[in-house]
C-alpha cells in the first residue's frame, strides 16, 4: 500500500512537472507574440503617421495646383511642384 502511495505520488508529480512545462512553454509563446504584434503595431502606427502627412501635403499641392490659372504653363506647374517636394 506504501509503495502504491509513492508511485501514485510520483506519478503525479510528473504530471504536475509536464504541465508545469507546458505552460511555461505555452506563456512563453504567447509572451513572444505579444512581443511580435507589439513591434507591428509599432510599425503601422509610424506608417498611418506618414501616410497622413503625405496626404496632408498632397492635398495643400492639389488645392495650389488648383488655384493656379487655367492658362498655367507647364513650367508654372513645375514650379509649384518644386515649391512643395524640393528642398
Amino acid at each position: 500500500m506504501q509503495g502504491e502511495t509513492c508511485t501514485r505520488t510520483l506519478l503525479l508529480s510528473i504530471k504536475f512537472a509536464e504541465l508545469w512545462i507546458t505552460t511555461s512553454s505555452i506563456c512563453s509563446t504567447l509572451e513572444a507574440h505579444r512581443l511580435r504584434l507589439e513591434g507591428t503595431l509599432s510599425k503601422l502606427r509610424k506608417a498611418l503617421e506618414i501616410w497622413r502627412i503625405y496626404s496632408f501635403e498632397y492635398e495643400a499641392f492639389r488645392e495650389e495646383l488648383l488655384a493656379l490659372p487655367t492658362s498655367a504653363t507647364r513650367d508654372e506647374m513645375a514650379s509649384t511642384h518644386e515649391d512643395f517636394f524640393v528642398q
